[in-house]
């Protein structure tokens, strides 16, 4: 991948230049209306920003989508044990405080980066 630098000293030369974006770039054209995350299929999709003078081509990176998804079941997975060891733990240790073990669950849900889709309930 090229940096804007580089792009900046090709666009003199009058030559062109094929780079890919980053995930925060991705982010901010989808946030702008640029292109809709819809648009990211495992055909080829053509997004022409007039405005930029770019021409962008998009797909769906499957290998990357497995992955990703391996990667948040080993997650769920990792957040099952650990409240199944705090159960554990409150049913071992009946002066333990039910509060404590829902801290420590609740400081532990952020280190896997999971807050937008997991909440602790029934406590």
């Amino acid at each position: 991948m090229i940096k804007q630098v580089e792009i900046k000293d090709l666009q003199k030369e009058g030559l062109n230049y094929i780079t890919t974006i980053t995930k925060p770039q991705k982010n901010s054209l989808i946030k702008e209306g640029t292109f809709q995350l819809e648009l990211f299929t495992k055909d080829l999709i053509e997004v022409i920003d007039k405005e930029q003078s770019v021409r962008y081509i998009l797909r769906k990176n499957d290998y990357r989508a497995v992955k990703m998804a391996e990667n948040r079941q080993a997650k769920i997975e990792a957040l099952i044990k650990r409240v199944e060891s705090s159960n554990n733990y409150l049913q071992d240790h009946p002066k333990a405080a039910m509060t404590t073990q829902q801290k420590h669950l609740e400081t532990f849900i952020p280190k896997l980066k999971m807050t937008t889709y997991v909440e602790l309930s029934g406590i």
